[in-house]
């Protein structure tokens, strides 16, 4: 029988809703000069969220940072069951750990080459190590007949029955059976199709392109089949970019690049067809990050001309005040995902370094930033996905995921 090679790394805990800080016994020498970054408490209306809550969940930060020195060599790595409160995973090299909420690491997967993403599913059972590799719940990596160039990549919801992603060559929407990788739909319903995401039912999918129609840029919403395809957006200047639901099901986050140069995130009701501003910016918005846990969060990345990139964030997508993140001087942050309790996993690297090296891995919450792992070559979140409810006003798809 397998084991998961499972490690006390001598973590610190804490909670979201106080700023104490549990040494446990540590085996590792200290961090000389160890970051302790704060961000500034945003409030949701007069509601402070970092107020102590039932059943918050724990923060896992480590005494100092992890490295690849710090882990023993792998041995019967296997993918373990995944924690109610979900995990960080990452990879050194060949090798995918779990960071669980009990201060311990697993290894998950001893692989042949290195991951460039660790893209779970919605159910935690398998993942994407790059758009071309699968790792499925056996441990066994099988090829995804998509191309390295598939980075649009993404699980059908809610579960991950199938996998769907843009073509950036020819515009298409291509939908693969996740169990059956040999089985492929074209299921286009956009022209030029450059992002879409599965509605949180499974029942349908959004994507962006230009109307087949009319040409016209937008975000179009059809069932999980590019079926009775419907524009939902259609901005006056400019065009959508990317684009997450909300997990609740109950709205689309979208980016807007306008023709100035400047941009928008905003906010698609489902319901009532309302288009909500988060954030106006001077420059495009990218990397959008929506918490796939229904606690309505949101990340994305500004590069203002001449001036050094930021990461934002708004908890609860009713907030118009986006919450610049803090991170060392001349890094650049990038989202990940986001853990239950408003916890966003962060890739940060030096300014103008390759974003396909290795980078270190930061945990961002209301309460302060805290650098988890350096020489990290991919990460992601492992959580369950929801919960979630039909889209309001829209028919139904495939019958439920597909």
């Amino acid at each position: 029988m397998k084991r998961a090679c499972t490690v006390g790394i001598a973590l610190a805990m804490t909670l979201i809703s106080c700023a104490t800080v549990q040494q446990t016994d540590s085996t590792l020498p200290p961090l000389e000069g160890a970051p302790g970054l704060t961000s500034p408490t945003p409030t949701i209306g007069d509601v402070d969220i970092t107020a102590p809550v039932e059943d918050t969940v724990p923060i896992v930060n480590p005494s100092r940072a992890i490295t690849a020195a710090d882990v023993p060599p792998p041995t019967d790595c296997v993918v373990s069951a995944m924690p109610a409160q979900g995990q960080l995973t990452f990879a050194f090299a060949d090798v995918v750990y779990a960071l669980n909420p009990d201060a311990t690491l697993t290894c998950l997967a001893d692989l042949a080459s290195t991951p460039s993403l660790l893209r779970w599913s919605p159910d935690g059972d398998e993942v994407l190590l790059s758009p071309q590799r699968l790792l499925r719940a056996d441990g066994t990596v099988v090829d995804t007949q998509f191309s390295e160039t598939n980075t649009g990549i993404s699980w059908s919801q809610p579960t991950g029955k199938a996998l769907i992603t843009p073509n950036p060559a020819t515009g298409q929407l291509f939908w693969r059976n996740a169990v059956n990788l040999d089985e492929r739909l074209d299921i286009t319903f956009t022209n030029g199709t450059i992002a879409a995401a599965y509605h949180p039912s499974g029942t349908q999918i959004a994507a962006i392109g230009t109307g087949t129609n009319d040409g016209k840029p937008g975000v179009f919403l059809a069932s999980n089949r590019g079926e009775k395809a419907q524009r939902v957006d259609s901005p006056d200047d400019g065009k959508p970019t990317e684009l997450a639901f909300d997990m609740s099901g109950s709205s689309l986050v979208l980016v807007h690049k306008h023709t100035d140069g400047g941009g928008h995130v905003h906010r698609y009701l489902l319901g009532s067809g309302d288009l909500l501003t988060i954030a106006g910016t001077s420059t495009v918005p990218v990397n959008l990050s929506v918490s796939t846990v229904d606690e309505g969060d949101a990340a994305w990345v500004e590069s203002p001309a001449g001036e050094p990139s930021v990461l934002y964030t708004v908890i609860g997508l009713e907030a118009t005040d986006p919450v610049p993140v803090s991170l060392p001087a001349d890094t650049v942050g990038t989202p990940l995902g986001w853990l239950p309790g408003h916890r966003l996993m962060i890739a940060v690297r030096p300014a103008g370094a390759s974003t396909t090296g290795a980078f270190d891995l930061w945990i961002w919450t209301p309460a302060g930033s805290s650098l988890i792992a350096t020489g990290v070559v991919a990460a992601g979140p492992r959580v369950a996905h929801g919960p979630w409810s039909d889209p309001p006003g829209l028919g139904g798809g495939n019958g439920g995921e597909a």
